[in-house]
């Protein structure tokens, strides 16, 4: 019995927003109130996207 192959397509939307520097102190003030840092909230993540 020959094993069918699997595609997967995984579909994302990002939505990204500049903010100047009283939005993101108004933000941070609204979002630490529920947040904390975890552990992984030290480390840095980079992503490279290819737009075409």
């Amino acid at each position: 019995m020959e094993k069918e192959k699997v595609i997967t397509v995984m579909k994302r939307y990002e939505l990204k927003y500049e903010l100047n520097k009283d939005q993101l102190e108004f933000f941070m003030e609204k979002v630490l109130k529920h947040m904390k840092v975890d552990k992984y909230g030290l480390t840095s993540i980079a992503s490279l996207y290819y737009d075409i």
